[in-house]
């Protein structure tokens, strides 16, 4: 699964076009912007790994090291997905952003 957009880079400021792959993904969801708890709306702009993942102890059957990943886009929602692990890769950036 790959999951890709824009991000700023604190230290410069500049945007830059990040894509995030997931291996093992075993589940995905969705909750658009409005409907985001303040936990999910906390994974803004990064990938957070949530520990005591109540989504986790709720599915059973999973393959063991499987981790909780939540990432929160503005505007659009949070995508959450129970997944082994991710590499993130930087594709580029663009200064006039």
């Amino acid at each position: 699964m790959r999951l890709s957009g824009w991000t700023t880079r604190p230290e410069s400021g500049l945007y830059e076009w990040m894509v995030v792959y997931f291996t093992g993904v075993q589940a995905i969801r969705f909750t658009a912007w409005r409907y985001c708890t303040p936990d999910q709306i906390h994974a803004y702009d990064r990938l957070q790994e949530v520990n005591a993942s109540e989504w986790i102890r709720a599915t059973p059957d999973l393959p063991g090291g499987i981790k909780h990943f939540r990432i929160f886009f503005d505007e659009v929602g949070c995508y959450e997905l129970l997944a082994a692990g991710f590499a993130a890769e930087r594709k580029g950036r663009d200064e006039t952003r």
